[in-house]
C-alpha cells in the first residue's frame, strides 16, 4: 500500500503585543523539516509545482490530480514550505467595527 507518510519536526514561534487600545500586533513564524519515512512511491494530490513545464495547470482548474510520486531520490512534494511568516494588524475603528491587515 502506498501513502504519504512523513516525519516533520519544526518550531513555531508567535509574538503577540497590543501597542494602544485599538492596535494590536501579532507575528507568526514556523519552521518545520520534513523527511518521507517510506522512499518508495507515494500519493499525493499535485500542485502546480509538482507539474512539469509541459503541463499548463491553468487546464486542470476546478479538479483534483493525484498519483503517485517518486520519493526515492528526496524529491518533494509542491507546496509545502520549510518556513513561513505571517504579520498580522488589528485596529479597532469603532466598538463594532475592526480593520484586520494579514502580510504572509
Amino acid at each position: 500500500m502506498n501513502s504519504s507518510l512523513l516525519q516533520t519536526q519544526g518550531l513555531e514561534f508567535s509574538l503577540n503585543g497590543k501597542v494602544n487600545s485599538q492596535l494590536s500586533v501579532t507575528f507568526n513564524h514556523s519552521h518545520m523539516d520534513s523527511e518521507y519515512i517510506n522512499k518508495l512511491n507515494q500519493f499525493a494530490y499535485f500542485g502546480a509545482a509538482d507539474l512539469s513545464d509541459s503541463i499548463d495547470p491553468k487546464v486542470f482548474w476546478g479538479g483534483t490530480l493525484s498519483g503517485l510520486i517518486n520519493t526515492e531520490d528526496g524529491g518533494e512534494k509542491g507546496g509545502t514550505p520549510d518556513d513561513i511568516s505571517s504579520l498580522l494588524l488589528r485596529y479597532k475603528l469603532t466598538p463594532t467595527f475592526l480593520l484586520h491587515f494579514d502580510l504572509r
